[in-house]
């Protein structure tokens, strides 16, 4: 019997699953579909700085665990794997509509110790001459990382299978055993598995993985488009940030354009509207991009809660079961801090930071909508 069953395979699932594994614990992970497949694969891999020391609000405090673990992950993942997954420190520039906006997240940054530049339009053609005049104030942040999705949830998947995790794919959570306060096994399409743990970090679907314990969480899929480009020279050389959408260039010309975020349930279609709404951004940001080639588009399902946090911790009426879930667009920057507190969690250690504002009832489905 393993030690701690893992309900979903995306970067969060792999990822505690890999620190479980690490720390000694005998780990089984299960997922709906094949692993990391869905959000985790699809987002842009942009990784914003942070300072655990100097952070004083619950995402501040897991987005600097994680800015803190990122280096030394992708070192062990590439040394165990021999798979490089793309992560370098390659800044990003955001671009604001007015200049109180930009001071205000200035400000921001500073108060964690982070580095930042203020600019202006001009400042802003130094840095990266590809953009077009006009952009107005924005932020250089050069500490701000990127890593590359796909190659990242394949080292993780070699990292597990090499520590004996054991690895279910489409495998369907069908219904829980219960126990008491306890829950005895997961009913599933491969028959009941039991642990002594459990984990549901099932991305969007975690909250229908929950209900049938009578669990309210908060957390909604959100949809978010992305079309990839090539561009060959890349015409800029540092993530463009404007609020939610973004260029994330690639050394090998590949440029990410993203992403919408729309409230469309389930639905992953690919649509003309979005599509063409992405490559008027990347165009009119940056005029050269007008003759890349498309290479592909395609949609992932974020797990979005009512604040944009996701819910950390152990179930109220479930001694042994856990949830790390909800992490919005977060989910890959904020993957190796989840993970290790979770671990510390499972696995009845302190925890590295404050949970204070993670908790698992701080919403109801009731308050969200």
């Amino acid at each position: 019997m393993a030690d701690v069953t893992i309900l979903g395979g995306g970067v969060i699932g792999l990822s505690i699953a890999d620190e479980l594994a690490r720390a000694g614990a005998s780990v089984r992970v299960l997922d709906r579909s094949e692993f990391g497949t869905e959000a985790s694969w699809a987002g842009a891999g942009m990784l914003p700085p942070g300072d655990v020391n100097h952070a004083t609000t619950p995402e501040g405090l897991l987005r600097g665990l994680s800015h803190k673990l990122w280096p030394n992950l992708v070192a062990w993942l590439q040394a165990g794997t021999g798979i490089d997954s793309g992560y370098r420190m390659s800044g990003s520039v955001r671009l604001f509509e007015t200049v109180a906006d930009r001071d205000a997240e200035a400000a921001l940054w500073r108060d964690e110790s982070i580095p930042v530049e203020s600019l202006d339009d001009a400042d802003v053609k130094l840095l990266e001459p590809g953009l077009c005049d006009g952009l107005g104030a924005a932020l250089h942040l050069p500490s701000q990382a990127q890593v590359r999705n796909p190659r990242h949830l394949k080292a993780l998947l070699a990292s597990c299978a090499a520590q004996g995790v054991e690895l279910l794919p489409h495998t369907l959570a069908l219904g829980w055993e219960r126990a008491g306060d306890r829950l005895a096994g997961v009913r599933t399409s491969n028959g009941v598995l039991r642990s002594d743990r459990y984990c549901v970090a099932g991305g969007a679907w975690s909250g229908g993985l929950l209900e049938p314990l009578g669990i309210d969480l908060s957390v909604r899929p959100v949809k978010g488009q992305i079309v990839l480009l090539d561009a060959v020279p890349l015409p800029i050389s540092r993530m463009i940030e404007l609020g939610h959408r973004y260029l994330v260039p690639r050394p090998d010309g590949r440029v990410l354009v993203g992403a919408t975020q729309e409230e469309a349930g389930f639905d992953k279609r690919v649509t003309a509207g979005a599509v063409a709404d992405l490559l008027a951004l990347a165009v009119g940001v940056c005029p050269a991009l007008a003759s890349a080639s498309i290479v592909e588009s395609w949609t992932g399902l974020r797990p979005g809660s009512p604040d944009g946090l996701p819910y950390l911790g152990r179930a109220a009426d479930y001694d042994n079961l856990f949830v790390a879930a909800g992490h919005f667009r977060s989910g890959l920057q904020m993957s190796p801090g989840t993970a290790r507190v979770m671990r510390q969690m499972l696995l009845d250690q302190p925890t590295d930071i404050s949970l204070d504002g993670f908790s698992l009832n701080r919403h109801s489905m009731a308050s969200t909508y």
